[in-house]
């Protein structure tokens, strides 16, 4: 069979994301709608189309941006992607995302792959491919909404069930949101990034305006809120694109006293889901060091375990380990230069907490990324 490529540059392209919707678990940042929403920071899509005799078999998408004193800054986001039954082709998508890279003067590339195996690992280390020193999610929990909900509910820790049965009483209602209320949930936002103490991300509320407007205005991003009388307490941002409903960013205004706004959040957001046909409920990040000690059968408990991934664990699921990332930096000087640096910060921060007492402390098991 001979295969043609191609490359698109246009920021919609609608028959690239039609494919995407057919890759089982599809990934929503493989789509040209968020190529799309990235443009908003700078970013533009390298789209490489690989078509057979029924189409495209494949391909991947790279987001560019020219950073000062680097040059080209790239990354691809589960990806590359593959239908099933041409897994043959795999390796030779990743030489042809090396040459995308080269031809497009990217030199810092960062790949986290949707799928590999352990054949494409090797591949991959025996060429340009190093493991990433940068931050990616590497592990996540799902629900299997193929479940009864009673079934679902058994497997729920009695703290969230209770508090699902308090927030009811209480009045506690969830809706769906839509555009309008986005300026409502990014203020929840930044006050749960404000008391956690982490930056917010996404920092402006027109970032969101633009991704409601390639995803939401096409079914495929979903605003809950829960709403006590005119009060919104809480909300959540998810991606409802093809089988997997994944729960994106969230807010809690934080001061709800004795109701527990989150757990009926969520419950109702899976409940939600489910009657809408999708197959899992994704909770996208979860640390991996627990995902492993879950996947080993291994005791957990909440005084280990703190904050989101408490919350996360006590609806059950089952938990993922994804892919690593990968680096491809093709200049010599920006790689020592970038490996050197890592090394430093790796030293002075072993040194900053040599003799620091291990570990943070608690915080709400309520909050969320």
């Amino acid at each position: 069979m001979e295969y043609r490529i191609s490359i698109s540059r246009q920021l919609n392209d609608p028959e690239w994301d039609e494919f995407v919707r057919t890759i089982p678990g599809c990934p929503f940042e493989q789509t040209s709608m968020w190529a799309s929403s990235k443009a908003f920071y700078g970013f533009e899509p390298i789209r490489v189309l690989v078509r057979g005799e029924q189409g495209i078999i494949g391909g991947f998408q790279i987001l560019r941006k020219r950073i000062p004193l680097i040059g080209s800054f790239g990354y691809i986001s589960k990806g590359p992607l593959l239908k099933e039954g041409v897994d043959k082709f795999n390796q030779s998508l990743y030489s042809l995302v090396e040459s995308v890279a080269r031809e497009y003067r990217v030199r810092f590339l960062v790949v986290q792959p949707f799928k590999l195996d352990s054949e494409t690992e090797e591949f991959l280390l025996k060429r340009h491919f190093e493991p990433s020193r940068l931050s990616v999610i590497s592990a996540t929990l799902m629900i299997d909404l193929s479940r009864d909900p009673e079934v679902l509910l058994d497997e729920m820790n009695s703290h969230h069930r209770r508090a699902i049965r308090r927030a009811r009483k209480a009045g506690v209602i969830v809706r769906q949101g839509g555009r309008y209320d986005l300026p409502l949930f990014f203020a929840l936002m930044l006050e749960t990034c404000k008391r956690q103490g982490v930056k917010p991300n996404p920092a402006h509320l027109e970032y969101l305006e633009i991704l409601w407007k390639e995803f939401g205005t096409r079914g495929y991003l979903k605003l809950f809120l829960a709403e006590k009388g005119s009060e919104v307490l809480s909300g959540i941002l998810a991606f409802a694109f093809g089988s997997v409903f994944r729960l994106w960013k969230f807010g809690w205004k934080g001061d709800t006293g004795t109701i527990k706004p989150n757990q009926i959040l969520h419950w109702e957001m899976a409940l939600w889901a489910k009657a809408a046909g999708f197959l899992y409920m994704d909770f996208m990040a979860i640390k991996e060091d627990l995902a492993r000690l879950l996947l080993e059968g291994r005791p957990t408990d909440s005084v280990t375990i703190r904050g989101s991934d408490l919350f996360k664990i006590r609806f059950g699921g089952i938990p993922f380990l994804l892919p690593h990332a990968f680096d491809i930096i093709s200049n010599p000087l920006l790689r020592y230069t970038f490996n050197a640096a890592f090394k430093t910060r790796n030293l002075l921060m072993d040194r900053l907490n040599a003799g620091k007492a291990q570990g943070k402390p608690p915080v709400e098991d309520q909050e969320q990324r």
